[in-house]
């Protein structure tokens, strides 16, 4: 048993459930600040992602913004956000001006799924498919919201002492009641502008790992094509369906992206990082940054 308190999750890492409780707030400049409690180590803010895992957050203190599929979400206090798996989805600091609390856990539904049978089996397989997509904001006042957010905080007081018989029991305990509450919540994903709902997990894998090993390179929607065997209008369709983007501009937010996460204390020059995220134009990553960031590179990256 693994439990994995960094805030990057690694698939090839077998894990089954991370914990991880973050404090944002602004300083006396009013910088925002993001520390992350647990670890003790600085975060940053959350950019757009998407992962395998199964992600529940809850806040305890302040508001948080959560970007899902599309759609924003207000998360108050007491209250519970959920991202079903290969979900784009972000969380918008930069409109948190208060002191926030929140704890995140993260299910891998692929390590239950040889544990358990019939219905929860069937749904975990459907969930990592795309078929169907949990419910992403449990507001207060309901009563499941106040059962899965006592279940967040169990899980983080038994990881706390999961060296012990009485610890491990109790989070085992814990991660399938909550992981249950979740499934039995689970709504049907309507067909949308007559495309399929469903995921292709084998896809977005072949996608995702082609774009982490040459993001870095002058790629094209055609080189991506050729190289994975994929009929250009037929990939553009599956790109889509399981991205809710197309191709070029998911590229380009995953440059920025990884330029916001890898360079944040470098002291490379701006245009250099630009060009080793695959930028040949600082012109465009700086629009692109300035967009999808919010501050323009020179005062990201040197406004520190």
């Amino acid at each position: 048993m693994y439990i994995n308190n960094e805030k990057k999750y690694n698939r090839d890492i077998q894990c089954w459930a991370s914990m991880t409780r973050f404090q944002h707030g602004r300083d006396g400049s009013g910088n925002l600040n993001s520390m992350c409690v647990e670890i003790g180590s600085r975060c940053q803010t959350i950019y757009e992602h998407s992962h395998e895992s199964l992600e529940i957050l809850a806040v305890e203190e302040g508001t948080l913004y959560l970007v899902a599929g599309g759609e924003e979400y207000t998360l108050h206090e007491g209250e519970v956000g959920i991202v079903s798996p290969y979900e784009n989805h972000m969380c918008l600091m930069e409109k948190a001006d208060e002191l926030l609390n929140y704890r995140v856990v993260l299910l891998e539904p692929r390590f239950f799924i040889p544990a358990v049978q019939y219905t929860i089996g069937t749904r975990l397989h459907e969930l990592l498919n795309g078929k169907i997509r949990i419910e992403p904001h449990l507001q207060m006042g309901e009563e499941r919201t106040a059962r899965a957010f006592r279940l967040i905080r169990d899980l983080c007081i038994h990881s706390d002492r999961r060296q012990t018989m009485d610890g491990e029991v109790g989070l085992l305990t814990a991660t399938y009641e909550l992981l249950g509450l979740i499934l039995s919540e689970q709504q049907e994903e309507e067909a949308a502008q007559g495309r399929t709902p469903t995921r292709s997990r084998d896809f977005i894998l072949k996608v995702t790992d082609y774009i982490q090993l040459n993001f870095n390179q002058p790629i094209s929607t055609a080189d991506i094509c050729q190289t994975l065997n994929y009929n250009k209008t037929h990939f553009c369709h599956l790109f889509r369906d399981n991205f809710d983007d197309n191709f070029t501009t998911y590229l380009c937010k995953y440059r920025v992206t990884r330029a916001a996460a890898d360079y944040r204390d470098s002291h490379m020059p701006v245009t250099e990082i630009a060009a080793s995220v695959g930028f040949n134009d600082y012109c465009h990553f700086s629009r692109s940054f300035k967009r999808y960031i919010g501050v323009s590179p020179a005062k990201y990256f040197r406004g520190k």
